[in-house]
């Protein structure tokens, strides 16, 4: 910093220009190596890339270390220790008896409660080896400035230097799903103890998080996201904590239910509730046990040995104040934990019956006060609307039930002509599950709707700071804080009056930003007759002025700086007292769009250093042979209708046939579905036996490959493309862009 401060106060010559920009990209350099530093340290995962403040990181750090520093521990005679080999005795005594098995016994059927679910074909999907792109996506899904596991490396480290260490990490992960072994090195981990309350002092007070190395995650985060498709076949429906597209919440209304109905109970007998919390359940569960349940269930012996090889091979190390304390390997029962759990009685049970439930069962009694009801969901069947042999609506009967307007809503329904697993959609949500506040954003709706005149999901998926989309949001929304006298003249250019209007249309400081930005425009390009226009157009600049879509991010990035900056530059100089400087604003706009800039440009680099493989097929495995036969689909749509097209090839690429057709289908996913099953109708006809099918829509193919998964809308529509699929002998699916036919028949 001082040379660069010697070098800018010479004289300005060529040499030292280049000095200057020498000096200049090394201090670049150092600020983000310290500020990544202290960001680690810190800990603080809110704050985005841009945030520099070396002084807030320092004082989170240090704040940090003295919440979680271990001085002293009460132990479990009362005494008080202050002796760092004594407390990482305490620590490791306490989890070595919490983690050591009980041996306890089950019956080898458990007894039948528990239904095998996990059939043969999806064991297969299940036990097989991961490729480059599972193993890629896996990594890319661990954050990259986590704390260091206990080889001290990174996730950062190998999605930075990908080229040189992908080929390492690919094979030594594909070893252990090849071999079923895992290195015990790998499978070390730390826990590092987190503090409940302030004043911890005993073990029950602090909570233990696990540290595990890089390798590991990205083993466990592919056995773990491979069954999640099965996870409703397995886990109740009346479970909502920790499943994806439930709300925890849930859980609560219902007992509140529950509460209510034992309060009104009038029935002669009494009826008794009970709430049961597990003491550390995952920690506390039997490996033998976990084993057990997955064989009963129906996975594959290969799976089993994955997960058994994960939890039973791992040895843990306690951090005491950043230092690893001894070592032990876990393995334990589950209990309840007595001091949660509760009983609840009607209005009717006994005085007696009341006190020998809490006697015998050692919980306290809690009284119920509930007040809310829930109606109880309800499920129609509209199969006897279905005629078959060929599967379809019976219309004569629909007319007679329900309006013509949705009559034809209901012809448009794919029926698939094969039967598959039927399943219940809320489509208002996303996830096309149903929960309370998917129901309760929906009824209430007419509250939450936004103004059409503006893009707000575009303001939102900028790729810039929080602060400046917040910024954006603020103008928009007309609710930006501002304050000034009646009649005031603007602060910085003191000729219009004080206003948002003037600032962002007319300042003299507004004029020149955009005169001295990348593009050397004039601010009468950019269209503000109101904000609500210049937020838009910020947004979503239009390809008039930017065709390229890498300058239309630097675009929204600098004009977001420009707002925000006249605005902070505005309250400066009217409750700071300081003088409005055009060129020093100028020059902060360029600096701070220079800082981000780079930082987006380097975050893209990263990316694609990390990014997955390619879906395309090499040439080496792309079907060949004469009696392989290839089929381009591809879709069209506008509001109305779409055009369904296709051509036929033969391995050389010469086409042979080739179609289109008008269809009804208004959305694009089920057209592209549409298409495929069209084209393969087509092939079916013409008695072919091998086909290489090829399609532009990556859900479509995903769809095809993993039916389970596909979305709701085409599922009846993949059924019967997975029906055709099977007449052949031979089939492949890859990812291509087909878009001949479509071209010559816009609909």
């Amino acid at each position: 910093m001082e040379k660069l401060q010697i070098v800018q106060s010479q004289p300005p010559t060529s040499e030292t220009k280049e000095r200057e920009d020498k000096l200049s990209t090394e201090l670049e350099e150092n600020l983000i190596r310290r500020d990544l530093i202290w960001r680690q340290k810190s800990r603080e995962l809110w704050l985005k890339d841009g945030d520099r403040n070396s002084k807030f990181f320092h004082l989170s750090t240090v704040i940090r270390r003295r919440s979680n520093h271990i001085a002293a521990i009460k132990e479990d005679n009362g005494e008080w220790s202050q002796d760092r080999e004594r407390i990482g005795n305490y620590f490791l005594k306490n989890f070595q008896d919490l983690f050591s098995t009980s041996l306890p016994a089950f019956p080898n059927d458990l007894e039948g409660p528990i239904s095998r679910t996990i059939t043969d074909s999806k064991n297969d999907g299940l036990i097989q080896t991961p490729d480059d792109k599972e193993i890629m996506m896996a990594l890319n899904s661990i954050p990259s400035l986590k704390d260091p596991r206990p080889d001290g490396i990174l996730s950062l480290f190998y999605k930075h230097y990908g080229e040189t260490v992908k080929s390492l990490l690919l094979s030594a992960v594909k070893h252990f799903f090849t071999s079923s072994h895992i290195l015990k090195e790998w499978n070390n981990t730390f826990i590092c103890l987190i503090p409940k309350c302030q004043g911890a002092s005993t073990f029950k007070d602090f909570r233990p998080i696990s540290l595990c190395n890089v390798c590991y995650k990205v083993i466990s985060k592919i056995i773990a996201n491979r069954p999640k498709p099965l996870l409703d076949k397995i886990i109740s429906p009346n479970q909502t904590t920790f499943v994806e597209g439930k709300w925890i919440n849930e859980n609560g209304l219902l007992a509140q239910e529950i509460l209510h109905t034992l309060k009104k109970m009038k029935a002669r007998r009494g009826c008794i509730g009970m709430k049961i919390d597990f003491s550390k359940a995952f920690n506390k569960l039997e490996w033998s046990f976990i084993t057990k349940i997955l064989e009963e269930l129906g996975f594959h012996t290969t799976f089993i040995s994955w997960i058994y090889q994960c939890i039973s091979t791992s040895t843990f190390s306690v951090l005491l104040n950043s230092l690893p304390q001894g070592h032990f390997s876990p393995s334990r029962g589950q209990e309840i934990n007595c001091s949660k759990s509760g009983l609840f009685f009607s209005k009717n049970s006994s005085a007696d019956t009341r006190r020998i439930a809490k006697d015998i069962l050692g919980m306290l009694y809690h009284k119920p006060s509930p007040n809310l009801s829930i109606e109880p969901d309800l499920e129609l069947k509209v199969r006897n609307l279905m005629l078959f042999h060929p599967k379809r609506w019976n219309y004569p009967l629909l007319t007679t039930l329900v309006e013509q307007g949705m009559v034809e809503n209901i012809l448009e329904i794919h029926l698939a002509q094969e039967d598959y697993e039927d399943a219940a959609n809320w489509t208002p949500n996303a996830s096309r599950k149903h929960s309370v506040k998917s129901f309760y954003l929906t009824d209430q709706q007419h509250r939450f709707q936004s103004n059409n005149e503006i893009v707000w999901k575009a303001i939102w998926n900028l790729k810039i700071h929080e602060r400046f989309k917040l910024h954006l949001w603020r103008i928009a929304s007309e609710c930006l804080p501002w304050f000034s006298k009646e009649s005031a003249p603007c602060p910085l250019c003191q000729t219009n009056s004080d206003s948002v209007d003037n600032l962002f249309r007319y300042c003299i400081f507004y004029r020149v930003a955009w005169r001295e930005s990348p593009w050397d425009l004039q601010a009468t390009v950019i269209p503000c007759t109101t904000t609500k226009d210049l937020i838009n157009f910020v947004a979503c600049p239009p390809n008039s002025l930017l065709a390229n879509l890498d300058d239309k991010s630097s675009f929204s990035l600098y004009a977001a700086i420009v707002l925000y900056q006249l605005w902070i530059t505005r309250n400066d100089v009217l409750h700071a007292g300081i003088l409005g400087d055009l060129q020093q604003t100028i020059k902060k706009i360029k600096s701070c769009f220079k800082e981000h800039n780079e930082r987006s440009r380097s975050s893209k680099k990263q990316q694609g250093c990390s990014s997955t493989p390619s879906l395309q097929l090499k040439p080496s495995q792309e079907p060949s042979g004469p009696n392989w036969s290839i089929i381009n689909t591809d879709a069209s749509w506008n509001i109305n209708t779409s055009c369904l097209s296709g051509v036929l090839l033969h391995p050389n690429g010469l086409p042979t046939l080739s179609w289109f057709q008008i269809s009804r289908d208004d959305k694009p996913l089920q057209a592209e579905a549409r298409a495929t099953l069209l084209a393969l109708s087509i092939v079916v006809e013409r008695g072919l036996n091998k086909i290489w099918l090829r399609s532009d829509a990556l859900l479509l193919v995903e769809a095809i490959l993993h039916p389970h998964s596909s979305p709701w809308e085409i599922r009846s529509i993949i059924s019967d493309i997975r029906f055709a699929l099977s007449r052949f002998s031979d089939w492949e699916n890859e990812e291509s862009v087909v878009e001949r036919l479509t071209k010559l028949s816009k609909c």
